[in-house]
């Protein structure tokens, strides 16, 4: 058995741990005593600790009380206890009394302005009189993990709060019984504990004299051991995004090294899932929290999820929610969850999409903590995650080649450009403190106000637009009464105001553009690009291009049209005088097939039973505004979007297309998209890496022969509908009002203009918006004008009659075709859907059971729904 102390928890935060054993806490509540008078020989000794500089002593006996404070107390002398920043006092206690008192009791009067006495009542043992306020037990903090190397044993950190009371020297720490350590922290480390055994913790203090409390009570503790597998779906999505219906959290499959061990009598199985605050680093070093934003009053159970590797759902009995560094999601099943088996933890179908946010940062290190209890007394399963990226966790790379030059009082650094694109400047630190509060785009810096002769440390950080910050180059410079050659080694050389700046060199692969080359074209300014050029400089200020106008970029494999009035949102970000003379860049650098396969080799590594393929380029898009004088804007997010036209590779399965997104992180965003003369042409509202790409996934439970395989496999490429996990469909399963009015607002991009009019339509559900679109569009009515039964289930005329108005709007034609449907049970077909009913069939949206029937009043179901929506051209 090994141990050591740790001074900080650096996997799982005690605050957070179900298993909160809290004691009260004990503070300076009164002085600790340790006396002993012997009456045979009038001896009085011993010891007094308290946290005021004055105290009185005082003996009681024949019903009295006498002040023996002149005769017995010692000089006051003072010592720090550990862990805390107030001084305590000790007072050595030595003198004779008359012979023969009977002592009942002793106290301590502390001087104060809130006076405070202790009482201690005496022991007798033949003429020794023994007086002692024990030291004081500890209170529990929480437990720990930490997963070993060798994936069989853990290390259980167990934490206490600190005892501030007057003598504790430290703790000692005993494990099922037997004493390990003494310490003089609040945290104690055990390591090698094999997964799955049990054990007892228990705590005592130590005074100064080397008096031991009781032991606190033993808790008792069975070592989790570490998931098989565990997936976190959030990982990589951007900040502050909203958790949408059917959003998987994240995915596990629980282990049992001794499956036999698990308790008999388990019935149930308790989750508890901490989402811990993300970590920010701020431009002047300092770092805070910041909490995802949880909506605690419309969050419950309905809103989530747990399915096991078939689709099927674990009902969830019982739900809370806390917050404590972190939000806590608890959950009780109704069952045990089964052993080497796959499960998911995802929001329901029925939550709004609005309960739980991402915190609006972009880091690299948030964390996710997750435990699985058979009972309520010690975790199953553990499993940890530290690094998980929220937005753009990706910080830009340390500056390099960073050199200077020494001056009379001033030095003058020089560095290599880095060459991330979403870099947005450099930050310069002289001995620590921050020069530059807005980062500056130039690679040179002058630093003046120095004394000669003073070794200086200076950092450069580089920072991108999300706000990373990279690790800090550093330099020693010395500013000296003349200039010194820093001597061999890279550097761009002298700075401005030495050598003559050469003049500005033409730039390959840029296209500038002047006031005089705008020519409008049906409001249009056509600006037609030529082979390699991929960035397009056009003037900013000189009102050449008003709000009203559209720059459209022309290449044989790419269009760009841009509106004027993004114009108003890059002015803003420069003061009027800067404007004058600044240029707005639009640049579109195509990936090399190399950088374009490991983005998507990244990105099919998050996905699971999915294929992803290129078809066309890959570009990376920025639009930017840069002044005279060098200061550069990038514009991310467009008030009004940006249309792109990419050109469509030949071969590729136009049902499977879509204009994609590409995250840093490999994450993908589908954008949609439509296909015109060979291009897909797209919207999109922020700028970086976009593609066409084939997106093909697979469920284990729709086999390629499946009679409606083509179908789903196409609206899940247009992301109009989703497995119900990752790995499954449920093609059987029945459909909803709610899902198919949603899936049909989805497939014609509808969007709600007004507010929902039914009261059983809530307005947290995820569906609530799309029902209000689908009504309004005229797709779906309520069943009465007040409810809308969304929780229904969908019967066969109710989709027919919804398909039949989604083509109308599509096509733009009136279906009002009343011939026969020529199903045998058309007479069971209500008289509002009859007609809708006989077009579908005829337009092929529609089939019979067998036999000639319709069944109108057979319930729909996903895979039909894929089915019916796919035909909707």
């Amino acid at each position: 058995m090994k141990s050591r102390v740790m001074s900080k928890i650096s996997v799982v935060l005690l605050a957070s741990m179900l298993l909160s054993m809290s004691l009260p806490v004990l503070a300076y509540a009164a002085s600790y005593i340790k006396i002993v008078y012997d009456s045979s020989s009038g001896k009085i000794s011993g010891i007094i600790y308290t946290d005021k500089s004055t105290v009185t002593l005082s003996t009681y006996s024949n019903n009295q009380w006498t002040d023996i404070t002149s005769q017995t107390v010692g000089p006051i002398q003072e010592y720090l206890p550990p862990r805390s920043y107030d001084p305590v006092y000790y007072y050595l206690i030595n003198g004779t009394l008359e012979t023969g008192l009977s002592l009942d009791k002793i106290k301590v009067k502390e001087a104060s302005w809130m006076t405070k006495v202790t009482e201690v009542i005496s022991s007798v043992s033949d003429s020794v009189y023994s007086f002692e306020n024990t030291a004081p037990d500890v209170g529990y903090g929480g437990f720990s993990y930490h997963f070993d190397d060798n994936n069989s044993t853990a290390t259980i950190g167990i934490g206490w709060q600190a005892v501030q009371k007057p003598g504790v020297k430290g703790y000692r720490v005993y494990l099922d019984g037997n004493f390990i350590d003494q310490t003089r922290d609040t945290f104690f480390q055990l390591s090698d504990l094999p997964y799955q055994s049990k054990h007892q913790f228990a705590v005592s203090t130590v005074s100064s004299d080397g008096v031991e409390s009781s032991l606190s009570y033993y808790s008792p503790m069975r070592v989790p051991s570490k998931l098989q597998t565990a997936t976190v779906n959030i990982n990589g999505k951007p900040n502050g995004y909203k958790l949408q219906h059917s959003d998987l959290i994240l995915s596990f499959t629980s282990a049992l090294n001794n499956p036999n061990d698990y308790p008999l009598n388990a019935k149930k199985t308790h989750l508890q899932l901490t989402l811990g605050d993300g970590n920010k680093v701020d431009f002047d070093g300092s770092e805070h929290r910041v909490p995802y934003q949880i909506q605690s009053s419309e969050l419950d159970k309905s809103d989530f999820e747990l399915v096991d590797e078939g689709g099927i759902s674990i009902p969830i009995e019982t739900f809370s929610y806390e917050y404590s560094h972190g939000a806590i999601l608890k959950f009780t099943l109704s069952q045990v969850l089964q052993n080497d088996k796959v499960y998911t933890l995802r929001m329901s179908r029925s939550s709004s999409g609005t309960e739980i946010s991402l915190p609006n940062i972009n880091t690299n290190r948030g964390n996710l903590y997750l435990y699985i209890y058979d009972t309520i007394e010690s975790p199953m399963n553990s499993f940890s995650m530290n690094n998980l990226v929220i937005g753009d966790g990706n910080p830009p790379a340390k500056p390099e080649n960073l050199t200077f030059v020494e001056k009379d009082s001033q030095v003058d650094i020089n560095w290599k450009a880095n060459s991330e694109d979403d870099l947005q400047g450099y930050l310069v630190y002289l001995d620590g403190n921050l020069l530059t509060p807005t980062p500056i785009t130039a690679t040179q810096y002058s630093i003046s106000g120095l004394t000669n002769g003073k070794k200086y440390h200076v950092n450069v950080a580089a920072v991108d637009y999300a706000g990373n910050r990279s690790l800090q180059a550093y330099a020693f410079p010395t500013p000296q009464g003349s200039t010194v050659d820093p001597g061999p080694g890279p550097g761009p050389g002298p700075v401005p105001g030495g050598a003559p700046v050469p003049p500005a060199k033409v730039e390959p692969g840029v296209k500038v553009i002047k006031p005089e080359d705008l020519k409008a074209d049906n409001g249009k300014l056509p600006i037609k690009l030529a082979e390699g050029e991929t960035q397009v400089k056009l003037p900013a200020g000189d009102g050449a291009i008003t709000k009203d106008s559209v720059i459209e970029l022309n290449s044989d494999k790419l269009t760009v049209e841009v509106p004027g009035s993004l114009l108003g949102q890059l002015q803003k970000l420069v003061s009027a005088e800067e404007l004058k003379d600044a240029q707005i860049s639009v640049s579109f650098d195509k990936l090399s097939n190399e950088s374009a396969q490991e983005a998507l080799k990244n990105t099919e590594g998050k996905l699971t039973n999915t294929t992803v393929k290129s078809a066309g380029d890959v570009y990376e898009f920025s639009l930017t505004i840069k002044t005279k004088d060098g200061k550069e804007q990038k514009l991310t997010v467009f008030d009004t979007p940006i249309k792109l036209k990419l050109k469509i590779a030949d071969g590729a399965d136009s049902k499977l297309l879509g204009v994609y997104y590409i995250g840093d992180n490999g994450q993908l965003e589908y954008v949609g998209g439509k296909i015109e003369n060979g291009f897909m042409v797209a919207d999109v509202s922020h700028f970086s890496k976009y593609a066409v790409l084939e997106f093909n996934k697979k469920f284990d439970d729709v086999a390629t022969g499946h009679w409606a395989f083509n179908a789903i496999t196409a609206m899940v490429a247009k992301h109009v509908i989703t497995g119900v996990s990752e790995t499954s469909f449920a093609p059987g399963q029945k459909v909803t009002r709610a899902e198919f009015a949603a899936l049909l607002a989805r497939k014609l991009n509808l969007k709600a203009k007004g507010q929902n009019q039914y009261s059983d339509v809530i307005s947290k559900k995820w569906y609530s918006d799309d029902i209000t679109a689908a009504v309004e569009a005229g797709i779906v009515k309520g069943r009465t004008k007040t409810k809308f039964g969304p929780e229904e289930v969908l019967t066969r005329q109710e989709m027919t009659v919804m398909i039949i108005k989604a083509y109308e709007i599509v096509s733009g034609n009136a279906v009002s075709n009343k011939e026969p449907s020529a199903f045998a049970d058309e007479e069971k077909i209500a008289g509002w859907a009859v007609a809708a009913v006989s077009a579908a069939s005829k337009l092929g949206f529609v089939q019979g059971q067998g036999n000639s029937l319709f069944d109108p009043l057979g319930t729909a179901t996903r895979a039909e729904a894929a089915q019916i929506i796919s035909k909707l051209e």
